[in-house]
């Protein structure tokens, strides 16, 4: 019995000593990707480039002939260990990992989801985001995963990356809330861009905006761009046959991607000068390695006005349409308005108002007795009669029209009616004619029976 005892104790004691000497395995390293939102559709994957290696000068080797290329090519040095010994953020270190993500062989992440994934081991790791929605494009990542000497014996430290992004996205604004605008007016654009992330390894780094106007001008000389709250000189190209402009920002892309997913801010002033009540403006962003995309229309829309002249009928089977009636056009100020005209009774704002050429402050009806004022905004308008149709009489009472949009902005041309009477001519007495024969002719009878009245008279005194 004591023996046995004895040699429990010697076992115990053993296994004891063996705990104390062999490792308790540990979970494996792990790599988080932070800043994606769990509700956004992306892919996360990862490659292992970098190994651990006891037998190399560093401690490190790459893991294949393939991924040895791509840095020595890039880092422009033909020994592996030098490269190891000096890896960096650099314009080399990102062309290199940008070639990296290109591989076949990645591995998706154990935990998408949750952003997270088990690795294998120290070394470094390339981790690359798809976006399934094509709303953002990622830089290729670099995971390193090191140990932690502060710890004996060493452990291996998790990996957190930063994901840094562009996102595939172009927003214009305009200045005017209602959308609603008359010719002549002056009106503010604004283009909001990121600065997108383009392949380090591609051999023209392309990044251009092109804006695309119809129904205004461009004021050329209001350009202005900013990369973030720096105002950058550079000029944009003018195409007067399509009315449109392009921007080159390509000298915003580097090598390490330094600018991507920064804002770049476009803003300029353009003259409405529509003649078909709508003003259209696009933007369009083209760049390197990727689909372009462009923003959504954003659209302004003027007034117009009809007015219709008729008789003052009572039955509308006395109704007549007058041609020739003459009006002046006054703004809510009394203000005569000027106008050129387009032909067909139909008249546009003059885009210029102090001009006296080339314009009209009198429009007038057409043979269906009416006439269209058009690129008017919101607000009330006068029509004084200058000039009546033959036969009648000016009406001097105005005729008022108010144009209005629906809701708090303008989604279409918007328009209004208004109308005005006119009474004919009282008739004149003529002169000449059967009219004066007959009353010469009465007058004179007169005279004659008074003559014969006297005499017969004078004679029966005489008796």
């Amino acid at each position: 019995m004591k023996l046995f005892k004895k040699v429990s104790a010697m076992v115990v004691s053993l296994l004891m000593a063996l705990a104390m000497v062999v490792p308790v395995a540990a979970a494996n390293p792990t790599i988080t990707v932070k800043n994606i939102a769990t509700d956004e559709n992306v892919t996360l994957s990862y490659l292992k480039v970098v190994k651990q290696d006891k037998t190399t000068k560093t401690g490190w080797a790459f893991v294949s002939d393939e991924v040895t290329k791509i840095f020595k090519e890039e880092y422009k040095k033909n020994d592996a260990q030098a490269i190891l010994a000096s890896l960096a953020n650099s314009a080399a270190h990102s062309k290199a990992l940008a070639r990296l993500g290109n591989l076949n062989g990645f591995t998706k992440f154990t935990d998408n989801a949750g952003r997270k994934t088990e690795v294998d081991g120290a070394g470094l790791y390339v981790v690359k985001v798809v976006d399934n929605s094509n709303k953002y494009t990622y830089n290729v990542m670099a995971a390193p995963i090191n140990f932690e000497y502060a710890n004996n014996p060493a452990t291996l430290k998790n990996a957190e990356l930063a994901v840094k992004r562009s996102e595939t996205k172009l927003t214009k604004t305009v200045n005017d809330a209602d959308g609603a605008v008359h010719n002549g007016q002056t009106v503010t654009y604004t283009i909001n861009v990121k600065v997108p992330s383009i392949d380090p390894t591609a051999t023209n780094k392309l990044f251009k905006v092109t804006d695309a106007l119809t129904g205004a001008e461009y004021k050329k000389d209001t350009v202005v761009v900013k990369l973030g709250d720096s105002k950058i000189n550079i000029a944009p190209t003018f195409d007067d046959a399509t009315n449109s402009f392009e921007l080159d920002l390509s000298s915003f892309i580097d090598d390490t991607n330094s600018n991507a997913g920064k804002d770049v801010t476009i803003t300029y002033d353009v003259l409405v000068t529509s003649e078909n009540d709508k003003v259209k403006n696009t933007a369009n962003v083209s760049r390197t390695g990727s689909e372009n995309y462009s923003s959504d229309s954003v659209d302004l829309y003027e007034g117009a006005i009809t007015l219709t002249k008729t008789n003052d009928y009572e039955k509308e089977s006395d109704k007549k349409l007058l041609a020739g009636a003459g009006f002046n056009v006054l703004d809510k100020d009394g203000n005569v308005l000027k106008f050129v005209d387009k032909g067909n009774n139909n008249y546009v704002l003059a885009k210029d108002q102090t001009v006296t050429t080339g314009v009209v402050t009198e429009v007038v009806t057409g043979a269906n007795g009416q006439l269209v004022v058009k690129g008017l905004d919101k607000g009330e308008y006068q029509f004084k009669e200058v000039t009546a149709p033959d036969g009648y009489s000016i009406n001097e009472t105005n005729s008022s029209a108010t144009l209005t949009i629906t809701g708090d902005k303008a989604t279409a041309e918007f328009t209004a009616d208004a109308d005005m009477r006119d009474t004919e001519v009282g008739a004149l007495p003529e002169t000449g004619g059967i009219g004066t024969t007959i009353f010469t002719v009465g007058g004179c009878a007169i005279m004659v029976a008074a003559a014969a009245l006297f005499f017969m008279n004078k004679k029966k005194h005489e008796k």
